[in-house]
């Protein structure tokens, strides 16, 4: 149950699920995240407040890349930028 991300602050890293579950909190339900999957790019894609909160869900492990790295990341994969905004598509 801790909060992760809370929805309308500023993102500066986007988080990996190593291991565990996360909560994206939706209306009118919420969203199971799992191991592999990932969450708050779209405050970095857009340069926005984060558009939701999450919340763990028991022990969970997460891996944090920073806007920097994200953006170097990018800059030298570009095909990722694609494949990101699919997934954020795919949820929406």
């Amino acid at each position: 149950g801790e909060q992760v991300i809370t929805q309308g602050e500023r993102g500066d890293c986007m988080y990996f699920i190593s291991s565990g579950a996360a909560r994206v909190v939706l209306d009118p339900a919420d969203v199971i995240l799992g191991r592999g999957d990932f969450f708050g790019e779209m405050a970095l894609l857009e340069d926005a407040p984060r558009k939701v909160s999450v919340v763990s869900e028991g022990f969970t492990d997460l891996l944090t890349l920073f806007t920097k790295d994200f953006r170097t990341l990018l800059a030298r994969h570009p095909e990722l930028k694609s494949e990101i905004e699919a997934v954020a598509r795919d949820r929406a």
